[in-house]
């Protein structure tokens, strides 16, 4: 094999091997970039999936609480990690008439740590509504954010069946922004 053709094929070799180490940069590059890729969605995942829940647990007629009789409800935060500037808010509603309007700035809570909000009326409201006279209905509202600073709302609905004894949810919405949460 003459010297030139030697050369030839020692520059074909060059070239080919210029051209495996450019594709190699390129397969390098396209890996970070799914690598990272993959890093942001498991972060969204980990974020929509540890954040804080808040909720009522049970809302019940306490006829022993101090003052009188009262509507207790029991609210929590079902989610794993604290709630920050916690606001809520209870409503207690006699044939459509608000009876009582109760805000309170919790701050923190702590997941599954109960919380209890008491809404009073008077003895002759709670006849009312427990003889069937009157309907009575509580709306139980909460405001919060997660240590992420994103910003939650809850509002639940609820009216007591005098059939039953106890209190049904009859709605509710998760959205802060036209809910009765936007006022928190």
């Amino acid at each position: 094999m003459s010297l030139e053709a030697q050369e030839r094929r020692i520059a074909g070799l060059l070239g080919f091997a210029d051209l495996v180490a450019i594709l190699m940069v390129g397969a390098t590059m396209f890996s970070g970039f799914a690598t990272w890729r993959t890093a942001t969605i498991a972060d969204q995942i980990m974020k929509s999936s540890e954040r804080p829940y808040i909720g009522v647990e049970g809302i019940t007629l306490d006829t022993d609480a101090a003052g009188g009789p009262a509507v207790a409800v029991d609210y929590r935060d079902f989610g794993h990690v604290p709630a920050d500037g916690v606001r809520v808010r209870g409503e207690l509603l006699l044939d459509g008439h608000r009876l009582v309007l109760v805000t309170k700035t919790v701050g923190i809570m702590s997941p599954q740590v109960p919380h209890v909000l008491f809404l009073h009326l008077t003895r002759d409201q709670f006849e009312a509504a427990i003889g069937g006279k009157a309907i009575l209905s509580a709306r139980f509202t909460a405001r919060y954010n997660s240590a992420a600073e994103r910003q939650f709302c809850y509002c639940e609905d609820f009216s007591y069946s005098r059939h039953a004894g106890m209190f049904e949810a009859v709605g509710g919405t998760t959205r802060c922004d036209g809910s009765p949460a936007a006022g928190l």
